[in-house]
């Protein structure tokens, strides 16, 4: 992941993700993909892209840190600062293959889906899970 740009008062961040060995045809894949960042002004619901609270449940608890927020999941505001928080719970949205933004489906990849991420400053890394909300129940993704 390569971060481009963040507005932690806007709670949103842009950047690229490289991703190795997804299709033949496309080896290394580098996407564009925007981000919410969940605090002030985003929820961990995410009231989009096909996800539901389930699906937003299940995923969001595959992280450790979520287990404190939990029970406030369907706040509309959180009071997770970004900006001094040991975790940042972030959606990242890909939107199209770089360098050529034209190019927005791919035969054997998706950009039909999101990724649920939490940041973690101790270890300065993102880690996510992919989010296929259609198939999230009958794959358990």
């Amino acid at each position: 992941m390569a971060e481009q740009d963040i507005n932690l008062g806007k709670a949103v961040m842009c950047g690229y993700l490289k991703i190795s060995g997804l299709t033949d045809e496309f080896p290394v894949l580098t996407t564009y993909f925007e981000a919410e960042i969940v605090g002030k002004h985003h929820a961990f619901v995410t009231d989009k892209w096909d996800a539901d609270e389930h699906t937003d449940r299940d995923h969001w608890s595959k992280f450790p840190a979520f287990s404190r927020h939990a029970s406030n999941m369907k706040a509309a505001h959180m009071s997770i600062d970004p900006s001094t928080s040991d975790f940042i719970f972030m959606r990242w949205k890909e939107h199209f293959l770089v360098p050529d933004h034209r190019i927005v489906s791919i035969p054997g990849a998706s950009f039909a889906g999101f990724y649920y991420c939490v940041y973690e400053r101790a270890v300065s890394a993102p880690l996510c899970a992919p989010a296929s909300p259609r198939a999230s129940r009958r794959q358990g993704s």
